[in-house]
């Protein structure tokens, strides 16, 4: 099989923590997420790229409001699991 770099080992989830900042949940999808923050939704649902933009936007206004991303949330077990 193909080795996972450790880096992809441990990640945020980003529904959890756009609950804690926002205080309602994530619903509707990453296109009603977006534009519940006020942000514009680009590009075609469902492609990658796109995907990942819209979501870094999410992130970014997070930020600018004072959220910090301080460690992941979810991770593999040391075993890989």
């Amino acid at each position: 099989g193909i080795a996972r770099p450790s880096h992809f080992d441990k990640w945020i989830n980003l529904k959890l923590l756009f609950k804690q900042h926002y205080k309602r949940e994530p619903k509707g999808g990453l296109e009603a997420c977006v534009r519940s923050c006020g942000l514009p939704f680009e590009g075609r649902a469902h492609s990658g790229l796109v995907d990942s933009q819209n979501t870094a936007k999410i992130c970014i206004q997070m930020m600018q409001q004072g959220f910090r991303f301080n460690r992941p949330t979810r991770g593999f077990a040391p075993d890989g699991h």
